[in-house]
This record gives C-alpha cells, sequence and structure tokens, in this order.
C-alpha cells in the first residue's frame, strides 16, 4: 500500500514562526513608540527654547532703554541750560526678592526734536515699564495698561524669575576746574554704569522633564550721574 508524503507545516513550526513574528512586530512596534515619544521630546524642547529667548529678547530691549530721557541735554550745564536737571527716568525698583523689575524711559527718544523739547519732570504713566512672575507665567508691565501676558503658561511654566542690578561708579574729579572743598559730599560728580541680570528657569507644560534655563546680563544705555563739581 502506497504512503501520501506530508507536506506543509507542522503545528509546532506553525507556533514557532508566529512567535519569531510577534517578537519581531513587537521590537519594530517599541522602536517606532521611542521614535515618536522622542521626537515629540525634542518639539516640546524646541517650543520651550524658542518662547524662553523671544521673551528674553523683549526684556533685554526693554531694559537696555531704561532710564533713557529724551533731552539728556537738560541734565548738562550749558550757556542755554544754566540749571541742569535731573534726569527724571532714573529710578530702577527691583522688589519681591528679585521676582519684579520696574522702570520707565522717555517715549520720545525715537523722535527728532529740538532743544529741551522733553522737559518732562516725572515719567508719565505710559512710559513705565516692568517685568515680573505672576503665578506660572511672566508679565510685562506696558504703562496704563498693566501687567500683560509675556509667556502662555498653557505650554510653558515658569518656575523661576530674578532681576538683579549691578552698578559700579567712578569719580569724575579730572573734569573739574577746581578742586572738590572739604565736606562738600557732592564733589566731585560720580558715573553710576548700571546693569541688570535676569535669570528664568521653566519647563513645558506637557513634560515637567523638558527644562530649560536662560541667563543674560544688558547693560542700561542711560549712565547715571550724580554731584556736580566745584562752583
Amino acid at each position: 500500500m502506497a504512503r501520501h508524503q506530508q507536506r506543509g507545516f507542522s503545528l509546532v513550526e506553525l507556533m514557532v514562526g508566529i512567535t519569531v513574528g510577534l517578537i519581531a512586530v513587537a521590537g519594530a512596534s517599541t522602536v517606532a513608540v521611542h521614535q515618536l515619544t522622542e521626537h515629540k521630546r525634542l518639539a516640546l524642547e524646541a517650543q520651550t527654547q524658542q518662547e524662553l529667548r523671544a521673551a528674553g529678547e523683549i526684556m533685554a530691549r526693554e531694559l537696555r532703554k531704561a532710564g533713557s530721557w529724551g533731552s539728556p541735554e537738560l541734565g548738562l550745564w550749558s550757556e542755554r541750560n544754566p540749571a541742569p536737571r535731573v534726569n527724571p527716568y532714573t529710578e530702577l525698583i527691583v522688589g519681591d526678592d528679585g521676582r519684579r523689575i520696574e522702570f520707565s524711559y522717555s517715549k520720545s527718544l525715537d523722535m527728532a526734536a529740538d532743544f529741551g523739547t522733553d522737559n518732562a519732570t516725572v515719567p508719565a504713566e505710559d512710559e513705565r515699564r516692568g517685568f515680573r512672575l505672576k503665578g506660572q507665567q511672566l508679565e510685562f508691565k506696558l504703562g496704563s495698561g498693566g501687567y500683560q501676558p509675556l509667556t502662555d503658561p498653557a505650554t510653558l511654566v515658569i518656575t523661576h524669575f530674578e532681576a538683579k542690578v549691578i552698578a559700579t561708579s567712578s569719580q569724575l574729579a579730572s573734569r573739574c576746574f577746581k578742586p572738590c572743598e572739604p565736606g562738600n559730599d557732592q564733589c566731585p560728580p560720580q558715573l553710576t554704569v548700571r546693569s541688570v541680570q535676569i535669570a528664568v528657569e521653566g519647563h513645558a507644560r506637557h513634560d515637567s522633564q523638558v527644562k530649560r534655563r536662560l541667563n543674560f546680563t544688558t547693560r542700561l544705555s542711560a549712565d547715571q550721574l550724580s554731584g556736580s563739581c566745584q562752583a
């Protein structure tokens, strides 16, 4: 009697093949999930870095103008200005343990003006600026409009903001024609150069492990002059 040859896979071979296939699919799925997670993390890192950088650029630009006067010639003695005035925009306030900084500058900085046009004695309300940490976001003070959001808490959580003022003073005795009399603490005049150090930390709203830190120092363009030479 003739024997029939068996063709195809046995049950054991079929199960082994299915197992190997499942292992390969699981490995491919793991790689795909890892790549998707890594892509999402990189996108969050880029978004976090971009938001912090944009906020830093706005802060640096505004701080550079802090204390700037539209008519600085009024602060110097001349025949046209025999009674020099004090720059009304020099005040720089750091409060709330460094979490808030406020300043002002003249709104006529970019305007061509005649001698002494900006004769303000105090900053106008719409000339006041500032930055602060409020909750989980940075806020920007825009004059009479008050504080407005500078960062979006829906995408970026700010965990730290600190502002520090660094001031360096030097005497201008060589600029005076007469020596200072003893006891005159206003002579010689002093020039104070001020800089502001800013530190900001934050993380992505949807992944607290995506953290970024921003540090920069900006020198104020308006130096502070105090005192006077001996009359």
